[in-house]
């Protein structure tokens, strides 16, 4: 008679070895994607970020032109916290994991006549943090010259006020 032979079955123990062994060879392979992964999702970010301090900087600029901004913020560096609407009204539609907040500073004041025009240089900085990360900063800035008329600053406080 033939003898049959015996199959022997996998056990469960080696089946499990197998597998860390495929995952520790494995790991090596991955680590580095993912690196690269979370390197680019963060240079990604932070060219956004400086893609949408550009913008807000031209957006106060052309709120400084219209005399939309106060220049009491401008004279005492009031720190003007940054929001979703302000990013929204310059053009950047995305939301960002940075808060932020603009102050100006005023480098150099001159005038000819104090009661006519006033020019002044002013450092505009933005800085940004990231939300999660308050060691995480960036800080932009702006150097920009501003002329500004006493008498149409007058003016324009009167017709606010119901004046002339």
């Amino acid at each position: 008679m033939l003898k049959k032979a015996k199959k022997r079955h996998m056990l469960l123990l080696e089946v499990l070895i197998a597998l860390a062994l495929i995952a520790l060879c494995a790991i090596p392979l991955i680590a580095p994607q993912v690196s690269m992964l979370t390197q680019q999702t963060a240079f990604i970010q932070r060219m956004e970020l400086d893609h949408a301090a550009h913008l807000l900087y031209v957006r106060i600029l052309e709120q400084l032109h219209l005399n939309r901004i106060d220049w009491n913020d401008v004279e005492t560096k009031r720190m003007i916290p940054i929001t979703q609407d302000m990013l929204k009204a310059s053009g950047f539609n995305k939301n960002l994991p940075y808060t932020g907040s603009l102050y100006f500073d005023i480098i150099k004041h001159k005038f000819d006549d104090p009661k006519e025009w006033n020019a002044y240089r002013v450092k505009l900085t933005f800085v940004f943090h990231r939300t999660h990360k308050e060691e995480d900063k960036a800080e932009y800035a702006y150097i920009t010259t501003i002329v500004r008329h006493h008498m149409m600053q007058t003016r324009k406080s009167e017709t606010d006020e119901g004046g002339p």
